[in-house]
C-alpha cells in the first residue's frame, strides 16, 4: 500500500481532532470538489460540442433557410394582325353584320411559335349587331382616322378558332354612338394581358 504523508498518518491517528488535522482535511476536501467540478464540466463541454446539432433537432436554428418560391415568369407573346374592309361600307354607320370591319388576330409564344388559344372564350362571342366587351386583358386603341373620322373602334363580335387564331369584327364609333365610315386608313393598336401572356401589335384597316 502507498505510504501517506506525516501529516496524514498523523490526523489519521489523532482522528483530526487537532486543528491542524482540521485544517489538513479542510483543503483535502476543497481539492477534491474542485477536480471533480473541473472533470464535469470538461465532459459536459465536450459533448456539448460533439452532440449540438442532437441536443433540439427541431429548433428553428438548426434549420436550413427555406429557398423563395420562384416567381411564374411572364410569357412574350407574338400578335400579328391583319386588317380588312370586310363588309364595311363607305358612308354607312349601320351596326350589323353588313356593315363591319375585321381584325384577324394569331397569337404564339416567342419561345416555341406555337399558337394560343387560351387568352379568350372558345367560339363566338356576339353576333355583330350591337357592341360587346372584350374578354378580360384584351384592349383595342385607335390611332388614326381618316381626316373627320371617328376615334373609337369598338368589337361587335369575337371569335376564337381554339388554335390561336382569333377575329374581332368591329364597327367606328364616336361617344355619342356609331359613325359612318370613311375612306382612308384606320390604325389601330391591339394589346393582350391574359395570365403570363404579354404582347401587343399595331395594325390598319383600309376602307375604300
Amino acid at each position: 500500500a502507498e505510504l501517506k504523508s506525516t501529516s496524514e498518518q498523523f490526523c489519521l491517528g489523532r482522528r483530526g481532532s487537532d486543528f491542524r488535522c482540521y485544517v489538513n482535511n479542510f483543503f483535502r476536501l476543497f481539492d477534491f470538489f474542485y477536480t471533480s467540478r473541473a472533470l464535469c464540466c470538461e465532459t459536459l463541454n465536450s459533448s456539448l460540442i460533439l452532440h449540438a446539432p442532437i441536443i433540439n433537432p427541431g429548433r428553428k436554428s438548426f434549420e436550413k433557410p427555406s429557398q423563395p418560391q420562384s416567381e411564374k415568369k411572364s410569357t412574350k407573346l407574338v400578335i400579328e394582325v391583319d386588317g380588312s374592309m370586310s363588309t364595311a361600307k363607305f358612308g354607312d354607320d349601320r351596326v350589323d353584320n353588313y356593315n363591319r370591319a375585321s381584325i384577324f388576330v394569331y397569337a404564339k409564344e416567342s419561345e416555341t411559335g406555337s399558337g394560343i388559344s387560351t387568352l379568350a372564350p372558345k367560339g363566338h362571342i356576339g353576333h355583330a349587331n350591337s357592341v360587346i366587351s372584350f374578354p378580360p386583358g384584351w384592349q383595342l386603341y385607335i390611332k388614326q382616322t381618316p381626316g373627320g373620322g371617328c376615334g373609337l373602334l369598338k368589337p361587335t363580335h369575337m371569335y376564337n378558332d381554339g388554335r390561336g387564331g382569333y377575329t374581332i369584327d368591329v364597327m367606328t364609333f364616336a361617344k355619342k354612338g356609331p359613325c359612318r365610315w370613311l375612306k382612308g386608313e384606320y390604325r389601330f393598336q391591339l394589346l393582350i394581358n391574359v395570365s403570363e401572356y404579354h404582347g401587343g401589335a399595331m395594325g390598319k384597316i383600309i376602307i375604300e
